[in-house]
């Protein structure tokens, strides 16, 4: 049992750290952008099913390092040109 114990605190203190995501810089956008999206009648502007609004699906996205692009959603000009900006 004293072996098993003395594994786990040396896996765990030995283990590589987690990668830190990148934050991507332009989440204030993320407002901006659904209300553009939802201007544009894009599916994508609207709640999820959850009632998880756009702004908020866009600002957890962005925060946990998943880059959204709001800054280049509020340049689109039809909701086809929205792959344009996740690419």
């Amino acid at each position: 049992m004293k072996r098993f114990w003395a594994l786990l605190v040396m896996a765990s203190c030995c283990a590589p750290p987690a990668p830190n995501p990148r934050i991507p810089t332009d989440t204030p956008n993320c407002g901006a952008a659904c209300d553009h999206l939802r201007q544009l009648g894009c599916p994508e502007g609207q709640a999820l099913e959850d009632g998880t609004t756009c702004t908020q699906f866009c600002e957890e996205s962005q925060q946990n390092g998943h880059a959204l692009r709001p800054s280049c959603v509020q340049t689109i000009k039809t909701c086809a040109e929205l792959d344009a900006c996740t690419q």
